[in-house]
């Protein structure tokens, strides 16, 4: 079992080969503006940027959901079980996931719509209706938190050759 790399093996090179045919660049100041040289590193750049802000606020979200229920911990242990299960059964799909639909549409895309369904969610759910907590975490939280688990990995793709 293994995770899938980012690099074509054909893309891969040793530190030393890549020293020999970069040696004249290594003194030169990095373009930052590089970043943003393509289409797909802007979008990648701008889907990592929403996702930011989705994890700055999910905790706020989540307390006061969790403020509104007063649920005691056994229930919550076991909503978070059930989210734990849904997370991990994802984890275990990752590298068919990403062999079929790529990173940028099996990893980023799914991860920032499920945080942000996960988070619409939890902010919309009545206290009265708190039992519906089983469904959006099982459904929504658990997929959501083991993609994007994958995500600083892909990073990566932001830094250019």
């Amino acid at each position: 079992f293994h995770l899938p790399g980012t690099l074509r093996p054909e893309s891969r090179t040793s530190i030393l080969a890549f020293v020999r045919r970069r040696w004249q660049d290594l003194g030169s100041p990095w373009n930052n503006l590089r970043v943003f040289a393509t289409v797909q590193l802007r979008t990648l750049l701008s889907i990592r940027f929403i996702q930011y802000i989705i994890g700055s606020g999910s905790t706020a979200i989540f307390m006061s959901w969790y403020n509104r229920n007063q649920l005691d911990t056994f229930t919550m242990y076991t909503m978070g079980v059930s989210a734990g299960v849904t997370g991990f059964i994802t984890m275990l799909f990752v590298t068919r996931i990403v062999n079929r639909y790529g990173d940028l549409l099996g990893i980023w895309v799914p991860a920032t719509v499920l945080s942000i369904l996960y988070g619409i969610s939890t902010a919309l759910t009545p206290a009265s209706m708190w039992y519906l907590a089983y469904g959006f975490f099982s459904l929504f939280g658990g997929p959501a938190a083991a993609l994007a688990g994958f995500t600083p990995a892909l990073l990566e793709k932001l830094m250019p050759p």
